[in-house]
C-alpha cells in the first residue's frame, strides 16, 4: 500500500483549502479509494482548531464505507459538528454553540426535530408553493428588466431562493435580506472583502428565530393568513 501511495503529497489532507485552490485532487482521491480507503490524516493544531478527539482523523473514501459510517449510531456528529474543517482561530466554546443546529445533532434528537420539519416539505406542501414561486420569479425578471442594470446576483439569482426560504421558514418577506446578509457574514470570516464578525450574525439568526417562535405562539393563525394572502393575490404576468 505504501508504494501505491507514494505519489500523494506529503501531509495530504483533503480538507485543506489550499489543495482545492490548485484543483480538485481527483488522482489522489482515486489512489485512496483503491489502496487506502481508510486513511489516517495527521493534522497540525490550526487545522483541527476547536475540535476534540485527537491529532487528526480517518478519511473514508469509498462510497459504501461512507454510507455505512453515515448510518451507524457508533459515530457521532454532535461532538465536533458536521463541518470537516473550521476557522483556524475558532474556540471550543464557539464549536459548542453550533451543536444546536440540526445538521450537527445525532439521533434521537435529530430524528425528532427532522420529523417536525419534514411536515413542511411533503410533496403536497411544496406543490402548494408552485404558483406563488412562479409569480415571484416572473416579477423578479420583470423588475430586473425595468431597472435596466444592477447586480445580477442580488437582483436576480439570489432573490427567488431568498423569497422561497423566507416563505418556508415563516420569515416576513420584508426581512429576507437580513437572512442574506447574516448568512454571508457567517461564511465570510476569512474573506478580506468582508469586515464583519461572524459571531454577531450567528447570534442574530437564533435570536430572530426565537422572536418568530414567540410571535407564532401568540398568533398561531398568522402564518396561515400569510400564505392565504399570497394565494388570493395573484399577479398577472407581464407580456414580453
Amino acid at each position: 500500500m505504501t508504494a501505491q501511495l507514494e505519489n500523494l503529497p506529503e501531509g495530504f489532507d483533503p480538507t485543506d483549502p489550499a489543495i482545492n485552490e490548485i484543483g480538485v485532487p481527483h488522482a489522489e482521491f482515486l489512489a485512496l479509494r483503491k489502496h487506502a480507503p481508510v486513511f489516517w490524516v495527521e493534522q497540525p493544531p490550526e487545522a483541527r482548531a476547536g475540535m476534540e478527539g485527537g491529532t487528526g482523523y480517518w478519511a473514508i473514501s469509498r462510497h459504501e464505507d461512507v454510507s455505512l459510517v453515515s448510518k451507524s449510531k457508533d459515530f457521532v456528529t454532535s461532538e465536533n459538528t458536521a463541518i470537516i474543517r473550521l476557522n483556524s482561530e475558532i474556540t471550543r466554546e464557539e464549536v459548542e454553540l453550533q451543536r444546536v443546529m440540526l445538521i450537527n445533532r445525532d439521533p434521537p434528537d435529530h430524528t425528532k426535530s427532522r420529523q417536525i420539519i419534514s411536515r413542511g416539505f411533503t410533496p403536497r406542501a411544496i406543490g402548494a408553493l408552485h404558483g406563488t414561486l412562479q409569480e415571484w420569479a416572473e416579477k423578479i425578471v420583470d423588475d430586473a428588466i425595468a431597472k435596466g442594470s444592477g447586480d445580477f446576483v442580488e437582483d436576480v439569482a439570489a432573490e427567488l431562493p431568498l423569497q422561497a426560504i423566507a416563505e418556508l421558514l415563516g420569515v416576513p418577506q420584508d426581512d429576507r435580506r437580513k437572512l442574506f446578509d447574516w448568512s454571508n457574514q457567517m461564511l465570510a470570516y476569512d474573506d478580506p472583502d468582508y469586515d464583519v464578525d461572524p459571531a454577531v450574525a450567528a447570534a442574530e439568526i437564533p435570536g430572530c428565530a426565537m422572536g418568530m417562535a414567540e410571535d407564532r405562539r401568540a398568533n398561531p393563525a398568522r402564518r396561515h393568513h400569510h400564505q392565504a394572502r399570497h394565494r388570493r393575490h395573484r399577479r398577472p404576468r407581464t407580456p414580453r
